[in-house]
């Protein structure tokens, strides 16, 4: 009769993996990420214009599907918007990109963003969330801080605001 054996190493690896989730470890990604250790993450803020072409990049984001949000924002940035919307575009081509972990692109759409309007508070806070993410706490700070005195009082930019601290 013949019976199937797995090899050792493969036996080793299984019991490892078994003695793992019967200790309760939880596979989400590596031990020094943020959210392994369950710290709270400051979230991005994306924003709607009356262009259709930026909305489609929120639209995309809220659903997931970042790649597109991407695609969508970089789109709409080269159809002639005017400076308010391009400022918008490029504020949810910084959160599209942050989401990836794509921190420095994320950072120089923002400063793109801020250069055509410096009162995009929300360009601010994504870029302070870029910075914080990217471990970058005293930038984030002061991005915080400067979003909070264009803002003043917004429910989400103090959950953010807090988070950074």
């Amino acid at each position: 009769m013949n019976t199937f054996s797995f090899p050792p190493a493969i036996k080793t690896f299984i019991s490892g993996c078994a003695v793992s989730l019967l200790a309760g470890a939880v596979f989400t990604g590596p031990a020094h990420s943020r959210e392994a250790t369950a710290q709270p993450v400051p979230d991005f803020r994306l924003q709607m214009t009356g262009k259709r072409s930026v909305n489609l990049a929120v639209t995309a984001y809220n659903k997931g599907k970042i790649h597109a949000s991407i695609a969508y924002s970089k789109n709409a940035l080269i159809q002639g918007l005017r400076l308010k919307d391009k400022s918008v575009a490029y504020s949810n081509l910084c959160a599209a990109l942050g989401t990836e972990h794509r921190y420095k692109e994320a950072r120089s759409a923002c400063d793109k963003a801020l250069k055509l309007n410096p009162e995009n508070w929300q360009a601010y806070a994504n870029r302070a969330s870029v910075n914080w993410r990217d471990s970058k706490y005293a930038q984030a700070r002061f991005d915080i801080k400067a979003a909070q005195k264009i803002a003043g009082s917004d429910a989400w930019l103090n959950k953010t605001a807090k988070i950074i601290g």
